[in-house]
């Protein structure tokens, strides 16, 4: 079996079809800035350079914002290494929201009836800074749970976006559920990138172990393609029992003995 990339590959990645690409899922239509100091400061994990910048009323303008691929302050902050601390999460979701109608806002989303993934409406700039796409379709929390965040920082979105659905009227309770344009959500990447304490930390707040990606793939499948692959197929050359202990979590086999025999 093919080893399935860590990292969202280019629409025109050879394991990820072009064909994947679905014209119903949000687009988005938000103004795109070059990288500035704020988003590089926050890509590069500087919480405190980050706190310094977001200080000041110039730079709050730039929070919601969008760069390359669409990714925010936010969404960059998220997948830093190292993680920027709830705290330091906190203000810079506050300092985008203190900006609600700015010319940088992002669009409103709803939800179809039973639909597990979110649809944008008109461009009215009250939407939250949590519910954030970028050019993937990718959340925060796919963001977060790529890189292996803290539980601490899963719990907080996720409670956050439960407090925002009150508030604005969204289904965030679908928030956990929401896929990307590979059809992965975020315990799919958690499960992918070996992230047991993401992946348990999901499963505590309901995420759904038997969800499919658009292959047809569940996460503890990717978790268990991945034990499989060769040495210098996994990220810095891993042990396979990473993923094998990422699958045990997830409902699978813990040995890769047992995933060696189920190739064959």
């Amino acid at each position: 079996a093919r080893c399935p990339p860590t990292s969202p590959p280019n629409t025109s990645h050879k394991s990820i079809p072009n064909t994947h690409t679905n014209t119903s899922r949000p687009t988005n239509t938000t103004h795109t800035t070059p990288m500035t100091p704020l988003h590089a400061a926050c890509a590069a994990g500087a919480e405190t350079a980050a706190m310094v910048l977001v200080s000041k009323t110039g730079f709050k303008k730039r929070i919601r914002r969008r760069a390359r691929r669409g990714a925010t302050a936010l969404s960059l902050a998220l997948a830093s290494q190292p993680p920027f601390s709830v705290a330091g999460l906190v203000a810079l979701l506050n300092g985008g929201d203190s900006l609600l109608g700015d010319d940088g806002a992002t669009q409103d989303l709803f939800f179809k009836k039973g639909s597990k993934q979110p649809t944008k409406g008109k461009t009215t700039g009250k939407s939250s800074c949590l519910f954030h796409l970028d050019d993937d379709k990718q959340s925060l929390l796919h963001s977060a749970c790529r890189s292996g965040t803290s539980a601490g920082v899963i719990h907080w979105l996720i409670g956050k976006a439960q407090e925002l659905e009150t508030q604005q009227q969204t289904q965030a309770s679908q928030f956990i559920h929401w896929t990307d344009r590979w059809g992965r959500s975020a315990l799919h990447w958690a499960a992918l990138n070996g992230h047991r304490q993401a992946c348990a930390t999901l499963l505590a707040f309901g995420a759904d172990r038997s969800q499919l990606d658009e292959n047809g793939e569940t996460a503890v499948a990717l978790a268990e393609r991945r034990a499989l692959c060769s040495a210098r197929d996994r990220p810095d050359g891993e042990r396979a029992s990473r993923w094998g202990d990422v699958a045990a979590v997830l409902g699978g086999s813990g040995t890769t003995k047992h995933l060696t025999k189920k190739q064959t």
